[in-house]
């Protein structure tokens, strides 16, 4: 017989102090995780609680007795107790996350917030059938590996964006979405996990990145956010974004960006937006919106925006010059 989930434990008890128990266990397997505090400080999870040092205090202490942490001073650390129970919330929150991205019309900029006060509400038995109605997927959107039910969880991999030497071409890994208006950069730039980067130049603050072809300044506290690996490739593919097409022009899809998701990206490909259909500007709005494109002889309006989540290849005329 399964051992009983750490989440069946402890929300059977229905305590007032559940849920800041599961957001500091949050906050101290980030720091566990991460590698860069093994260590937190009493003071850090009073803030990320946006609580009193002394309520905080007696939190800890009860958290203590139940067996969850350990306090070595001003110090507080995980039991192998708080860490399962930490990642079975955990779990509950990325594949919440997955769900939104898959199932829903929630815009990104929306996931973390929503999973954020499911994952605190969803039982046990719905997160095991959530996992299975999704196929039991191995990362959320972002990049981040879900913990299995077993609480097994990989080893972080890759390094900070704004670490990456000039002229690097990388692979993204994973997407941040703390701080929150950090994360709506990045959601706003397109990126997302499996993409390839090449980082152009480092300025005082900002960072100049060659993105799915198009590059884009990006704030080096973003870019700390975006985890990056090594890749072989020596060149970035030659395309542009459907958008930069003029009045007249036609070009080949590569592919939809890897941040359309959801219905936006069921209703794209519906459209006939898959490799290696061809797509030609018909008519350019005076206002700049709609715009009609003609694909699989069916004439499409889609706005900038949506224009901007097709990869297409370079025309050849141009490829050429």
């Amino acid at each position: 017989m399964a051992e009983p989930s750490p989440l069946s434990q402890y929300r059977s008890t229905d305590s007032l102090d559940r849920v800041c128990t599961e957001d500091t266990l949050k906050y101290l397997h980030e720091c566990e995780y991460e590698g860069e505090q093994k260590l937190a400080s009493i003071e850090g999870v009073a803030g990320v609680l946006n609580r009193s040092l002394n309520e905080t205090v007696d939190l800890l202490k009860r958290m203590r007795q139940a067996g969850l942490v350990t306090l070595q001073g001003s110090g507080v650390a995980m039991t192998d107790e708080g860490r399962n129970y930490a990642r079975q919330v955990i779990r509950a929150h990325r594949l919440f996350e997955t769900y939104l991205a898959r199932m829903t019309q929630e815009r990104p900029t929306h996931w973390h917030r929503k999973a954020d006060e499911a994952e605190h509400k969803i039982s046990p038995e719905d997160v095991d059938a959530l996992s299975q109605q999704l196929g039991h997927p191995r990362y959320d959107p972002h990049g981040d590996p879900i913990p299995t039910r077993a609480g097994e969880l990989p080893e972080l991999t890759g390094v900070a964006l704004d670490r990456v030497p000039d002229g690097t071409i990388v692979q993204v890994v994973h997407v941040g979405d703390e701080p929150e208006a950090l994360g709506h950069l990045l959601v706003e730039l397109g990126l997302a996990p499996g993409m390839l980067l090449k980082v152009m130049a480092h300025e005082a603050d900002m960072l100049s990145v060659w993105v799915e072809g198009r590059e884009c300044l990006l704030d080096r506290a973003a870019a700390a956010l975006v985890r990056v690996v090594e890749t072989d490739s020596k060149e970035l593919p030659r395309v542009t974004r459907l958008s930069s097409l003029a009045e007249g022009e036609s070009a080949t899809v590569s592919r939809l960006l890897a941040s359309c998701t959801g219905s936006e990206r069921t209703r794209m490909l519906d459209l006939g937006f898959v490799p290696p259909s061809r797509v030609s500007v018909e008519l350019k709005s005076p206002m700049g919106s709609p715009i009609a494109y003609r694909i699989r002889n069916t004439l499409v309006a889609l706005r900038p925006e949506q224009a901007d989540q097709v990869v297409i290849d370079i025309p050849e005329e141009e490829a050429r010059s």
